[in-house]
């Protein structure tokens, strides 16, 4: 055990205990809060009491990315001297560096649930953040993680039209994009008058959706339903309805399209007449919501892996449309599988009871 230092130690300690249930002379500067039995509701509990009793904004980011106490009484002090980070590393292999967007939700958290499954790839996440001067302090940034280029933007849906918009801004200071990734992410045209209770009604419609996707990780859905999460919602789709998507990068489109039905909407198709380099797209599985969630995660992830390699190493052969697996297909092998599955965790629940008889169906 070891006592807070310093007045940052000994509030976050403080803060810690109220939120965790946790006497504070039992938490150590050297004490990690998610070892201690915080989550993501939890971490978001933790911003707001900062927030309300030290005055501090501090980025929901910095607790996931800071999670040992005397690490995050440090990033306090940062945070009031406006100096810290607006992103966080997600994944931290050691190749090609990926700045990448959140979807409408606008948390760069939520990369941190399965981007440690692109390997060697460095994954560095923003959020949005509601600033006039956003590309500004994006590009900045990226400056300060990445010092040259050639860059590689992503972004998944409303993210990936903010990168778009990023890779516009950042070509037009003479630096390279090289890549632009985009994951599921449609063509945005002019928008039709929209006011900011409507953004606002569309927020809370969203977080009412995620909240009611089956098989999301719990944990996960409680940190994107979060009621703290719509005025940043509202903003975000502010900021891209306010877009439409125009002018031509010399960056290569990469998109990755979910399995939703795009029959009445063509606008995920027409990247390539937005760039001067190459425009490919790809199938993916799963519907939009979810398509970085079991049981699709494994299959999207596997593509965007491919489009990195390809990204990293132009010699190896594209991934196209025609060349992957018919989405019917697909859904039906991934359907059986999960069918399977089910039918042995059942089995193992009954083994687990004693109960040894016969199954008499199987759901």
């Amino acid at each position: 055990y070891s006592p807070p230092r310093n007045p940052s130690e000994y509030a976050l300690q403080k803060l810690w205990s109220s939120v965790l249930g946790i006497d504070s002379d039992r938490i150590s500067i050297h004490d990690h809060f998610f070892r201690l039995g915080g989550h993501s509701l939890k971490a978001i509990r933790l911003q707001g009491l900062i927030a309300s009793r030290l005055g501090v904004s501090l980025p929901l980011a910095v607790i996931f990315q800071y999670p040992c106490l005397s690490d995050m009484a440090l990033q306090l002090g940062l945070s009031e001297a406006g100096v810290l980070p607006l992103g966080m590393l997600t994944n931290t292999g050691g190749g090609q560096t990926i700045f990448s967007f959140p979807p409408a939700v606008g948390l760069g958290i939520y990369y941190r649930y399965w981007t440690h499954l692109l390997g060697g790839y460095a994954v560095y996440a923003f959020d949005f953040m509601a600033d006039e001067h956003l590309l500004e302090r994006y590009y900045q940034e990226i400056l300060s993680v990445q010092a040259s280029g050639p860059y590689v933007l992503m972004g998944y849906s409303a993210g990936g039209n903010l990168a778009y918009e990023l890779a516009v801004y950042m070509e037009s200071k003479g630096v390279e994009v090289s890549d632009l990734i985009l994951l599921d992410s449609g063509v945005r045209g002019k928008p039709a008058e929209v006011t900011a209770a409507s953004h606002e009604e569309a927020a809370r419609e969203l977080t009412d959706y995620i909240r009611a996707v089956p098989d999301m990780d719990q944990d996960m859905k409680e940190l994107l339903t979060e009621h703290q999460n719509i005025d940043r919602i509202a903003s975000f789709y502010s900021f891209v309805e306010s877009r439409p998507t125009q002018g031509c990068i010399h960056a290569n489109i990469h998109l990755l399209m979910s399995f939703d039905d795009r029959s009445t909407d063509d606008g995920w198709k027409q990247w390539g007449q937005f760039t001067q380099a190459s425009f490919e797209a790809h199938q993916g599985v799963g519907e939009h919501i979810a398509m970085f969630q079991p049981p699709w995660l494994a299959d999207n992830v596997s593509i965007l892996q491919g489009i990195l390699n390809r990204i990293t190493n132009p010699d190896l052969s594209v991934i196209s449309v025609e060349e992957a697996t018919p989405p019917e297909e697909r859904l039906l092998q991934l359907s059986e599988a999960y069918r399977e599955l089910s039918v042995e965790l059942l089995l193992l629940q009954q083994q687990q009871e004693g109960n040894t008889s016969t199954l008499k169906t199987i759901p």
